[in-house]
């Protein structure tokens, strides 16, 4: 192979290696499993013992991941679900716009932690990541109403947050 020719390849190895570089971004970044940032045995001891299913993985795209757990019914709760999700990508717009909506208040000793009560999610922001804990808990019994888990879902909250 003649100098000239050796050049132009290792110009261009070098410019693709900037260039995948550049566009894996986002990607490159550490990945969060949300299924890892929450325990079943710290879910049950936020809902007195109540039993609970190992993980199941949820939706995952390219911006958010999320992880399932049911829950088994208590002495003061019907049974539910609560849910992890992690947001990598648009996090802080997504938190910045769900602020100004109707419906979310924020979340007394849990930092940048807004709540809505109609899906029963608390989400934090946590640098670039959301990380919201979504209680689902409904009566079985008419007319069929959602049980407010917020205070089970700070402690959660806390434990996750750590975790991203």
């Amino acid at each position: 192979m003649r100098a000239g020719t050796t050049g132009r390849i290792v110009a261009l190895a070098a410019a693709l290696a900037v260039a995948m570089t550049a566009w894996a971004g986002p990607a490159a970044a550490k990945t969060v499993k949300p299924c890892k940032v929450l325990k079943a045995s710290e879910i049950s001891d936020a809902f007195d013992g109540a039993a609970v299913s190992a993980p199941v993985p949820g939706l995952k795209t390219a911006v958010t991941a999320s992880c399932d757990f049911d829950v088994d019914a208590g002495a003061a709760i019907p049974a539910g679900t609560v849910s992890v999700s992690i947001m990598s990508v648009g996090a802080k717009p997504a938190y910045d716009g769900m602020k100004k909506m109707e419906g979310f208040t924020t979340v007394p000793g849990v930092k940048n932690g807004i709540y809505q009560d109609v899906t029963g999610a608390l989400s934090v922001l946590d640098g670039d990541k959301l990380v919201t804990v979504q209680g689902v808990f409904l009566t079985d019994s008419l007319p069929i109403e959602s049980v407010d888990v917020l205070d089970q879902l700070i402690p959660l909250s806390k434990i996750a947050t750590k975790r991203v």
